[in-house]
């Protein structure tokens, strides 16, 4: 293959990458988002908004977007936004600020969770709030080591954990199992207030999750990512007494893709394709009857 070829193939892979990563996010912007949010709402499902910044993007403009966002959930009656503390520099101040607003508002805030060296100076972030964590969203990955202490003291404080598989592997422990270590968060906030936040889209460490907190009476929701399949949830969504949130992003996309994969696998170059062009991605969330979706209380 010629180089001029190669750089055309990869040129055109980057392109498709690029079309494909906007079926992960609502959009550019919030007016996007509130489109989804609608559509998902009136099937019956909760929302969560979440703005993605690009790289190197201004904090104050990230900080103008949560701030947009939470009045748009408080005029659409609640739920909550998700911000990642590391793009406003992990300042008290604006945590302070967005927690005080959201909370006047009747809007929950909740902390993603980003790789493990963001782990320690976001917790003291919100360790930091001046209402406590009580109340504050905080995700915890199965992939870490740590994570079981961390839920157990986040619940301690009264934060609500949302529990996920994880990006990021544990640089001290690479070969744990993101399965294995969700299920354990999940058993030590079992017992506990809750709600638990199971967000996975696989089902079999869904239904194992949602069993060990209903044996344990504790309450559980489940969170799904927007652009990512469904299909194999439907059995557990489609319960009427179970709450589900749907996390739906804006503004910069991104994907789990990488041009090595697609030079490896046709297939999953194909399934680029089909989540750039398909264009019927909501469709596949059924209807459902409206479970509560209590946000996080607000503090302050």
């Amino acid at each position: 293959m010629t180089g001029a070829v190669h750089s055309a193939i990869k040129s055109g892979a980057q392109r498709v990458i690029a079309r494909a990563s906007r079926g992960y996010v609502a959009g550019a912007d919030l007016a996007d988002a509130r489109r989804v949010a609608d559509a998902l709402s009136t099937r019956g499902y909760g929302i969560t908004l979440a703005y993605w910044d690009g790289v190197g993007e201004d904090a104050t403009t990230v900080v103008a977007h949560h701030l947009a966002g939470i009045h748009d959930l408080a005029a659409h009656a609640g739920d909550y936004v998700s911000v990642k503390a590391p793009s406003f520099g992990y300042d008290a101040a604006v945590a302070a600020e967005l927690v005080d607003r959201a909370s006047r508002l009747g809007v929950g805030v909740h902390f993603d969770s980003l790789d493990h060296d963001t782990v320690d100076p976001t917790l003291d972030l919100i360790g930091s709030l001046p209402g406590g964590a009580a109340g504050i969203g905080v995700t915890i990955p199965g992939r870490w080591r740590r994570s079981p202490d961390d839920a157990a003291t986040l619940a301690a404080m009264g934060a609500v954990v949302r529990v996920v598989k994880g990006q990021w592997a544990d640089p001290g422990a690479p070969e744990l199992d993101s399965a294995e270590g969700f299920l354990a968060v999940v058993a030590t906030l079992a017992g506990g207030p809750g709600p638990v936040r199971i967000a996975t889209h696989d089902p079999l460490v869904a239904e194992a999750s949602l069993a060990l907190l209903g044996d344990a009476g504790t309450p559980a929701e489940v969170e799904l990512l927007y652009g990512l399949p469904v299909r194999g949830m439907l059995g557990i969504i489609a319960d009427p007494s179970l709450p589900v949130r749907v996390y739906v992003p804006y503004g910069h996309g991104w994907l789990p893709y990488a041009l090595d994969g697609l030079r490896r696998s046709p297939r999953l170059m194909l399934r680029l394709i089909r989540d750039a062009f398909g264009g019927r991605y909501l469709q596949g969330f059924p209807e459902r009857s409206s479970a509560e979706i209590r946000p996080e209380s607000p503090v302050g």
